[in-house]
């Protein structure tokens, strides 16, 4: 459609400027052209208001756009129609009704529009502008236009009152135009709204420009504003369009909020003071001129005063606002449990916040102009010199390190800190550390570490840690050509004492059993419990094969003693089985072979220790 308009307008206006039609087809097409475009506008804007998917009163403003144009088309249809048959004045018509009826309905579907910052308030304050610029623009149209070329007998006339109020509501339409434009929405239709508001402006200017020159061409020949009117037409017809091709939902948007202070009015109040200035110089009366001047330089005073109160009071609104976020800022830096410190690029504490000293134990001004790093842990002082430095060249937060800060009576504390560079805020201008004590968070995970990899009721490591250390023990035993051994172990006859003392004092036996297996190896060594009542050795750097044998005997030795539990004297054995890992073993065929030679051990008799050997296995595999 929006295509077609165009060429539509190309060959009208191609006809009304040419000579290729007669001046009397030329004014018949000059009374009518523009009928088919405002009936294209008004089925397109009403067919868009129809789309369930715009803003209720996105499609409420596209109604009454229709019904504007609805109303311009009466008009104009009445006035062809009366320039058809012959009337000599269509212009003192019933169309001016209509004419004048497009423009409320015009100026009322600007402001259904769903804008930001548009409240009650506001639109009060529209309105005031509106009656300010409406009457200014009515006093310069009538002073400089129309009553220079009124006859004096003729100024009580409708004509002149009707030429006069059709400038004053193209006046007030483009201010309201203007204000909108101003308070666009950020949201969807951004294209059809720009072409929309586009429209208006466009349509606005041409309607003044006719009717300021209406009093000297009387619509009789071509001017420029018929080319600004096309070109307003286009823009409607694609706006329309694009609202019903490509409509787009808009969000719900706020109604709060001032506006800044509208320089029209002021404008308007000027130039009116100017212009009664103007005439008492030019018509100097004795006794009504000086008191003309007077009341119009204080009524500029008072412009002048309330623009002054209306900056005053925008200053203190605005200071006002920067104090409260200052204070809100303060109370939230006072209560925070965190340490919040300020620091210069070189690591000088500038600011630190009061939570230091129930953290770290710091009055906050003991710790202005020191260095943050001497707070630091010598062993982590390199690092931390090197996160700070990290964080005064990166924009944005860094990533969270974890270092020990020192306390006045020498403790060490461990604490999370946060950096963010904040030079370029002029309020701050420097690196902002943000410090938690993570003390207790430390000391948890460390027993959940603990627990994931150590038996409770033993303290020895469990399998998963047992398994992973002769996985690291067999790496670097091939990479210095050294020997790994694993001694797997098994309490004998161990449900009899469960079944006849009870449960409690079978832990308590086996916590014996640790003990002193602990007393048997090396502290480089590892001693574990599988479960049950089966226990595991890691021997590191083995030796030769009578070393792993002289561990088995120590534990054997160490196991024939009675074991004291709860007033009772108990004697238990244990059978050992020992495996060498080879050069192609992994930890689970080292742990496997001991577990082999275990059995065979336990089979052989209890209280005895075995070597693996590889004939075992495939004896083993040839029974299975």
């Amino acid at each position: 459609m929006t295509f077609i308009a165009i060429g539509y307008g190309i060959i009208y206006l191609a006809l009304i400027s040419g000579g290729m039609v007669s001046d009397a087809v030329r004014q018949h097409l000059m009374n009518g052209g523009f009928l088919p475009l405002s009936l294209a506008a008004v089925l397109l804007f009403g067919l868009a208001s129809r789309r369930d998917t715009l803003h209720p009163r996105v499609r409420l403003s596209l109604r009454l756009t229709a019904f504007s144009f609805g109303s311009a088309f009466i008009g104009s249809a009445i006035w062809f129609c009366l320039a058809i048959f012959g009337v000599k004045d269509p212009a003192r018509s019933v169309s001016n009704v209509f004419y004048i009826a497009s423009y409320p309905l015009a100026v009322s579907a600007l402001l259904v529009w769903p804008l930001p910052r548009w409240g009650t308030r506001e639109r009060w304050k529209l309105a005031l502008d509106g009656a300010i610029v409406g009457i200014g623009a009515a006093a310069g149209i009538w002073f400089f236009v129309l009553h220079p070329s009124v006859p004096s007998d003729a100024r009580q006339t409708f004509g002149p009152l009707l030429a006069l109020l059709y400038p004053v509501l193209t006046v007030l339409q483009l201010l309201v135009v203007a204000t909108v434009a101003l308070r666009r929405p950020r949201g969807a239709n951004q294209t059809a709204f720009l072409l929309f508001i586009a429209a208006n402006l466009m349509t606005g200017a041409a309607d003044l420009a006719y009717g300021l020159i209406f009093p000297e061409t009387g619509f009789k020949t071509v001017t420029l504003p018929d080319f600004g009117y096309m070109a307003g037409y286009w823009m409607f017809i694609a706006a329309a369009e694009r609202f019903y091709r490509k409509p787009e939902p808009e969000r719900a948007l706020p109604v709060d909020g001032e506006l800044p202070l509208s320089t029209l009015p002021l404008v308007a109040m000027l130039f009116v003071n100017a212009l009664v200035a103007a005439v008492a110089f030019r018509q100097w009366q004795p006794t009504l001129s000086p008191l003309v001047l007077v009341a119009s330089f204080l009524s500029l005073l008072a412009l002048m005063r309330q623009v002054a109160v209306v900056w005053q009071n925008s200053t203190l609104l605005a200071e006002r606002a920067a104090l409260a976020s200052e204070a809100r800022f303060s109370a939230l830096i006072e209560h925070s449990s965190d340490v919040i410190m300020i620091v210069e690029t070189n690591g000088v504490i500038r600011y630190v916040s009061p939570a230091v000293l129930g953290v770290l134990g710091y009055k906050p001004e003991s710790l202005i102009g020191t260095d943050v790093l001497e707070l630091v842990h010598p062993e982590e002082r390199l690092g931390a010199a090197a996160f700070v430095e990290q964080a005064v060249r990166r924009a944005g937060s860094t990533t969270p390190v974890e270092w020990r800060l020192r306390r006045p009576n020498g403790e060490w504390l461990q604490a999370e800190t946060v950096g963010t560079s904040l030079f370029d805020e002029p309020s701050i201008a420097g690196l902002v550390l943000n410090t938690r004590d993570v003390s207790e968070r430390k000391i948890l995970e460390d027993q959940l570490t603990h627990q994931a990899f150590h038996d409770p009721l033993t303290g020895l490591a469990n399998r998963a840690l047992f398994r992973d250390r002769v996985g690291h023990a067999l790496s670097l035993a091939r990479r210095q050509q050294r020997s790994v051994a694993v001694l797997f172990l098994d309490l004998d006859d161990f449900k009899k004492v469960n079944d006849s003392l009870g449960h409690a004092v079978g832990d308590d036996l086996l916590a014996g059993v640790a003990r002193r297996l602990l007393t048997c190896v090396r502290e480089s060594d590892t001693v574990a419990r599988f479960g049950g009542d089966e226990f595991a050795i890691l021997v590191e750097d083995a030796g030769p094969e009578t070393e792993r044998l002289t561990v088995a005997e120590r534990i054997t030795a160490e196991m024939q003693r009675p074991f004291e539990v709860r007033g009772r004297e108990i004697v238990m054995g244990a059978s050992i089985g020992i495996a060498t890992a080879g050069e192609h073993d992994n930890a689970d065929d080292l742990l496997r072979n001991a577990d082999l030679a275990m059995y065979i051990a336990k089979s052989g008799g209890k209280g005895r220790h075995a070597l693996f050997e590889q004939k075992m296995h495939a004896g083993v595999v040839e029974r299975l």
